[in-house]
């Protein structure tokens, strides 16, 4: 009897201790359910949504965890007030398919006012390591993936996203959280723990996310990627490399446009944004229908579900569902008020990120700053910030604004 009872609680313990990532972990709560989070974003996408279902019902109904939200409670009214709005404008236009992604708008922003109340330098450098190794995951995916539907011109890898926009929205991201380690961060020298990885480490990720987004051929991630690079070297005050750099970029694009035979798939490049202009013609053409319209909007998704009604959605044999543009998206689905109150939440987000600097946080000032770069230039072209992964991945890295005691500076980075 005994032994039957030591056997139960020794179960229960290896329940424990996997739940709490106690091999990984420093054993709390919080931390189990902010690296849990990081293991759903490169998680199959479907269970990526189901784990932060779990997750958001779990930091909402525990107390000690509902009160770390409330600690940074602006975001999360940010995430109850817009995603209400978007639900209410859904419902009233019978938009079913918008109701399950404003609640999902609400889900991200919640989990990432959690992630932002607990998060720690030393809890963000386990973030990225699982973050590599999920990348490294979505990788091999994707290679498989290539070989065995290369074949098909039109067939774009997708890993485990949902498509290969979003797909390359990560490895964009990826590619800006491993740059900094590499050409930021302070070698670390000696025995440490399993999150503390050397630079090697992070180039090999670095180097392996650059294939990862010439395979998945995410033109947009491609460009949004540049420009990042570009802009950093402005962030570190690097003018003369910068101007250079700004001029190779603009050339290497200029040269892909008038010259696609240097990149297989830059021959698309030119009739994709005709594509695309048209798409935006068309949205901007249904958001200006009527006064209602203009100011509320219909819910998300509405371009796709219009698209029988209004042929917003197809141009010659394409169909698409979304604007792709983030900007005309938004203003097509919520219309200027619900456009009004995102860009309250950028603008409160771009604030928390100056104020790091001024805290002393350097690292999330650099990676934060890089991170609305990157969604600003690939919303031009598409609207992969609005997926939950990449948007969780964002807020995950945005969270570490919340820690004033960052041990890189923008002074010693340099």
């Amino acid at each position: 009897m005994n032994a039957e009872k030591k056997l139960k609680k020794e179960s229960a313990n290896i329940i424990k201790k996997f739940f709490l990532f106690g091999l990984l972990g420093d054993g709390t709560l919080e931390e189990a359910l902010l690296l849990w989070i990081a293991v759903a974003v490169w998680s199959y996408f479907y269970l990526s949504a189901v784990m932060m279902i779990i997750l958001l019902v779990a930091v909402l109904i525990i107390p000690k965890t509902f009160k770390a939200i409330m600690r940074e409670k602006k975001m999360f009214y940010f995430g109850v007030i817009i995603g209400s709005y978007s639900f209410l404008v859904s419902v009233i236009a019978k938009n079913f398919i918008g109701m399950a992604i404003s609640f999902g708008v609400f889900m991200v922003i919640t989990l990432g006012a959690f992630a932002k109340s607990v998060m720690t330098e030393e809890r963000f450098q386990k973030i990225q390591v699982i973050s590599c190794i999920g990348s490294l995951l979505f990788f091999i995916v994707s290679v498989f993936q290539y070989f065995l539907y290369g074949s098909n011109i039109y067939y774009k890898p997708v890993s485990l996203a949902y498509n290969a926009n979003y797909y390359g929205t990560l490895v964009t991201m990826m590619l800006i959280i491993c740059g900094y380690n590499v050409f930021c961060k302070k070698e670390t020298i000696g025995k440490s723990a399993w999150y503390k990885q050397s630079k090697i480490f992070y180039i090999v990720f670095f180097l392996l996310n650059c294939a990862a987004l010439i395979i998945t051929e995410s033109r947009s991630s491609l460009l949004a990627f540049m420009v990042c690079c570009v802009f950093y070297l402005l962030l570190t005050k690097h003018y003369v490399i910068f101007l250079i750099s700004l001029c190779i970029t603009g050339g290497i694009w200029a040269g892909f446009w008038f010259f696609p035979e240097f990149l297989p798939w830059a021959h698309s490049i030119a009739s994709s944004f005709s594509v695309r202009s048209e798409i935006w013609k068309k949205a901007l053409g249904s958001f200006s229908q009527n006064a209602y319209t203009m100011i509320l909007g219909r819910g998300p998704m509405t371009y796709y579900l219009v698209k029988d009604r209004e042929n917003l959605a197809v141009t010659g044999d394409a169909i698409t569902y979304h604007a792709h543009n983030i900007y005309f998206d938004s203003l097509l689905n919520v219309g200027i008020i619900g456009t009004a109150l995102y860009l309250l939440l950028g603008i409160y987000l771009v604030r928390e990120i100056f104020k790091s600097q001024k805290a002393g946080n350097g690292k999330a000032f650099i990676i934060g700053i890089l991170f609305i770069i990157e969604i600003m230039v690939q919303g031009v072209a598409d609207v992969t910030i609005m997926w939950y992964q990449s948007a969780m991945l964002f807020l995950l890295s945005f969270a570490l604004v919340g820690n004033s005691k960052a041990d890189f500076t923008l002074k010693k980075d340099r």
